[in-house]
């Protein structure tokens, strides 16, 4: 039996010190919020913190008395804030290039008056090159004075200029040495001066094309920092996502992801001791470590790789240990910062205008009014011949596809990442469920909006190189015959502007194709029928819960027999009329019934 004891001369103290004794990690982020962030940000935790302290006191067999132990509780909380706003009214850590506080930045011809308040980050660094003077009067005229109130101070970095300071061997990759210098100089600079809180940024970053998107952007990262779990010890504000065909980013809630591999080096934040120093190891790696050709934003995103996969082994044990309790890297769900319009410093390419806004983003309302076609089929099922037809006739297929092969001399017309993803979801020649139902629809989402994207930039750039054209169609596609598997998937994923178009041939056909190819599955063609027959079923068994008038059906046998009319079916279906009589021609032609079709 526990001991009773009342709580009448308890204070703060004392409940985080049971917790922090028990393991507790809310606790232990409550005692670092103190420490370390500013009286709003720790008000905001405590709101929440009241009633998990009380419970856990509860939890040992204390007895609480609500009078007697909120108002010490209370007074420790006005105490702390009182010390930690003595403790803020300290000038803010700067690099010799830096301003006072409370004075006016010069930037040119640009002046931000930058007031005094507790601010997300101890020191913000902007990474400028001396002979671009130009970028910097254009951001501080671009950015308002509440994005630095809330985030911090910023001090200009001078850049280091390959022009001046000649890459080393190993590093003639645009000016990916003197980017990879200039960041890691700023975290050496930060451990240097003892400043574990640094936000770096570009000065091409861009809050939006006006000052209502500005400002709605500064609003979304203060909700985004809100929500934020308080474990994060990097953050990046805008970037892009890679190798979502391996790892899906996980969702934390519905402002934030842990990213499976993040990259982009314009506005990204790091905190704590911890996870400034394992930046700067990391990064103090011998070239060998890297990968070839990689830049210092690839190498970074091979480390939060390595931060998720921990995340992931920690899953289902106790938190309390070691390994789980380190610092992990979190992002938007959508990005709030992106790069401006112009010429990079490190590729010497031209960013269009508003890339970030639609080709990385991971909010998927952006271009849902552009369709998507899904080919289904069965494996040697005609699924080639019919993707091949879209893609003639303007549907963005893909970018990279599977090269034709003697079975296939037309070409697979299959986009290399959506088979990825379909074998990451199925195991051939079994189909073997891999992973799960909402993993799927991620993936599926992911690839899905960047044919979407794909779209619209082909739109964009058509219009100012050829205007006088008629313009792409507005409209993609992808083919693979595990899809076949994945309807329920594909219509949650890829939302209401999705039609089918189901390729059926003569299953004895598709039987003896395999069998005739090979391809390591069973020779028996009873287990391969089994196979195709199980394909066909469970997608018969998607459409059927579909709208009938989003599905399309094709015979394989009659595509080949009389192409101009299957052809003429598919364009009515998708609503479509090529921009010339070649392009249709082209699609008809690709139906070459002399081949030998396995």
């Amino acid at each position: 039996m526990k001991i009773q004891k009342d709580l009448t001369g308890s204070n703060l103290e004392w409940l985080l010190n049971l917790c922090r004794f028990k393991s507790c990690n809310e606790c232990k982020s409550y005692v670092h919020c103190m420490n370390k962030q500013g009286w709003k940000w720790c008000l905001y935790r405590f709101k929440h913190l009241n009633k998990h302290l009380f419970d856990k006191a509860r939890s040992e067999g204390y007895k609480i008395s609500c009078w007697f132990t909120f108002v010490p509780l209370a007074l420790s909380i006005i105490l702390s804030i009182l010390r930690i706003n003595k403790n803020t009214n300290k000038p803010p850590i700067t690099t010799t290039d830096a301003p006072p506080p409370n004075q006016m930045i010069k930037a040119g011809t640009a002046f931000v008056d930058i007031k005094k308040s507790t601010t997300i980050f101890d020191r913000v660094s902007i990474v400028n090159l001396a002979r671009r003077q130009d970028r910097l009067d254009s951001l501080f005229q671009k950015i308002p004075e509440s994005f630095w109130n809330l985030v911090g101070t910023p001090t200009t970095v001078s850049a280091i200029d390959t022009l001046l300071c000649p890459s080393p061997k190993g590093w003639n990759i645009g000016n990916g040495w003197g980017c990879y210098r200039s960041h890691l100089r700023i975290i050496e600079e930060c451990l240097n001066n003892k400043t574990y809180s640094v936000l770096l940024l570009e000065d091409d970053f861009t809050l939006g094309a006006t000052v209502g998107e500005a400002s709605q952007a500064i609003k979304e990262i203060e909700i985004f920092f809100d929500n934020v779990p308080d474990d994060w010890g990097m953050i990046w504000l805008g970037g892009h996502h890679h190798k979502n065909n391996q790892q899906q980013f996980r969702k934390i809630n519905n402002f934030v992801l842990q990213p499976y591999n993040c990259q982009g080096t314009y506005a990204f934040g790091i905190r704590g001791k911890e996870m400034m120093i394992r930046v700067y190891h990391w990064l103090n790696q011998s070239r060998e470590a890297w990968q070839k050709d990689h830049h210092i934003d690839h190498h970074l995103g091979r480390l939060v790789e390595e931060i998720f996969e921990e995340k992931i082994k920690c899953d289902g044990k106790h938190h309390a240990s070691k390994d789980c309790q380190k610092l992990k890297v979190y992002c938007p769900h959508k990005w709030l910062i992106g790069h401006s319009a112009g010429q990079s410093n490190i590729s010497g390419k031209n960013n269009p205008d508003d890339e970030y806004f639609n080709r990385w983003t991971t909010d998927y309302t952006v271009n849902q009014h552009i369709p998507l076609v899904a080919v289904l089929g069965t494996f040697r099922g005609g699924t080639s011949c019919v993707a091949g037809v879209l893609h003639h006739l303007g549907v963005h297929m893909g970018q990279k596809f599977k090269k034709p092969t003697p079975a296939n001399p037309q070409g697979f017309w299959e986009a290399q990442q959506l088979g990825r993803i379909c074998r990451e979801a199925y195991k051939e020649p079994w189909m073997k469920e891999l992973n799960t139902y909402d993993q799927r629809v991620m993936s599926l989402k992911i690839w899905g909006n960047s044919r979407r994207d794909d779209v619209v930039h082909t739109e964009k750039e058509h219009h100012l190189t050829q205007p006088d054209t008629p313009a792409p169609l507005q409209i993609a596609g992808g083919k693979h015959p595990t899809l076949s598997l994945l309807v329920l998937e594909l219509e949650e994923a890829w939302g209401p502007n999705v039609k089918y178009i189901v390729v059926n041939r003569s299953l004895d056909s598709s039987v003896a194709s395999i069998k005739k190819l090979g391809w390591g599955w069973p020779q028996k063609k009873k287990q391969i029928r089994t196979i195709l027959q199980r394909i066909i079923d469970v997608r018969d068994e998607g459409l059927d819960q579909i709208d009938s008038e989003k599905v399309l059906f094709i015979n394989y046998e009659e595509l080949i027999s009389d192409p101009h009319r299957e052809v003429n079916r598919i364009c009515e279906f998708l609503d479509i009329n090529p921009s010339t009589e070649e392009y249709k021609m082209k699609a008809i032609k690709s139906i070459n019934p002399k081949l030998q079709h396995h």
